[in-house]
């Protein structure tokens, strides 16, 4: 048995012969008194190698066959014809092929049509050239907010060379390595929003005290605290909306995370003490994705909208649900039957599903990236 690529070229191959058998024989039924075709076969100083002579006649098809040469061939017949009868066709069609085939024809489109009107192989369709977007202007004043939303969409779309996937807020989510970020449209004023989380579970009076300062390091963009999460955002006038104006807010966003975040990391998250790593090692978030177990769309959707589709934070993530749930388990196991052990086996079930939706999310992103 060959490889599996011998495999599929012969099947092709196959084919092409049986499209032959079909296309000849329904010429030849076809073929009236008078009507004639030759079909050739060159060899490699371009002298006729086998010709095949169909002549028409009534209810009946005379066939001959030559060879330029004399050479040990199974199916020679120098100079010899039949006559194909009505009904017969295809059964001597199959023989003909068998001829070609002999006579060295690797494939049917090496067989040369020399008199009639039989298409042997089609003709390759012209390549039709795709209609050229239209040039983004550089600047428009759009009609309404939906206006906006739509400008937005075709930026995004012109940048990913496909239709951005949006969250349900109607933001659209943006990854750039591992780093995230989103871009919505203002619903009270003609504005985009540019924003990011630099750092999750940050020491907040250390947070506070370092915004003075990266506020005024970093006049483009404005940092500020949600909860225990640093972010970082920018905004873009739409009044009139320029797309180059949103490209750069992006651009320079993702420069921000790729050059400057780590940094900021490093001063604010707050550090988790050894001997306490099993009870914090789940955050208020992935406490929110446990909430929902028993819906994995609901878990996928919420984890990567609170990870802003983060790998680093899903795998993070998936590992600590997993933890929790063996945890559980060990629990369980040396509880007794009662009301205790179901709600810790409870928990293993739920960790676990936990666990397999954040490796879902993750597949989802691989998936989508090498897409794009």
């Amino acid at each position: 048995m060959g490889s599996y690529e011998e495999m599929v070229v012969d099947r092709i191959v196959d084919a092409a012969w049986l499209d032959f058998r079909v296309r000849l024989a329904d010429h030849v039924a076809a073929m009236e008194v008078g009507d004639v075709l030759t079909l050739g076969l060159r060899d490699g100083d371009d002298d006729w190698t086998v010709e095949v002579l169909i002549t028409g006649a009534s209810a009946a098809c005379d066939v001959l066959w030559e060879w330029a040469d004399e050479t040990d061939r199974r199916l020679a017949r120098h100079g010899r014809s039949f006559r194909v009868p009505g009904g017969a066709t295809d059964a001597y069609v199959m023989h003909l092929s068998d001829v070609l085939i002999d006579a060295g024809a690797p494939h049917p489109s090496f067989v040369d049509v020399l008199s009639g009107d039989l298409v042997i192989v089609d003709p390759p369709k012209p390549l039709v050239a795709t209609a050229a977007a239209p040039e983004m202007p550089e600047s428009v004043t759009p009609a309404s907010h939906d206006d906006l939303v739509a400008w937005v969409d075709r930026v995004i779309t012109q940048r990913l060379g496909r239709e951005p996937k949006k969250l349900d807020s109607g933001s659209i989510g943006l990854a750039r390595d591992d780093d995230r970020l989103q871009v919505r449209v203002s619903r009270s004023r003609p504005i985009i929003e540019v924003w990011a989380t630099v750092a999750r579970s940050v020491d907040v009076r250390k947070a506070r005290k370092m915004l003075p300062r990266l506020n005024a390091s970093f006049h483009f963009f404005s940092f500020s605290l949600a909860g225990d999460s640093l972010v970082v955002s920018t905004t873009v006038n739409a009044k009139p909306f320029c797309p180059a104006h949103v490209d750069r807010a992006i651009d320079s966003t993702f420069t921000y995370l790729a050059d400057e975040a780590g940094k900021v990391r490093a001063k604010l998250v707050r550090k988790q003490p050894k001997d306490a790593a099993t009870d914090n090692a789940i955050n208020s978030d992935l406490l929110l994705v446990y909430g929902a177990a028993g819906d994995r769309k609901a878990m996928i959707q919420m984890a990567r909208g609170l990870t802003g589709d983060s790998r680093t934070s899903l795998g993070q993530w998936a590992k600590a649900a997993v933890k929790a749930g063996r945890l559980a388990r060990e629990k369980a196991a040396g509880a007794k039957h009662g009301p205790v052990q179901n709600a810790l086996i409870d928990q293993v079930i739920a960790w676990t599903s936990v666990a397999d939706a954040m490796s879902d999310a993750l597949e989802e992103i691989l998936i989508e990236e090498e897409s794009a």
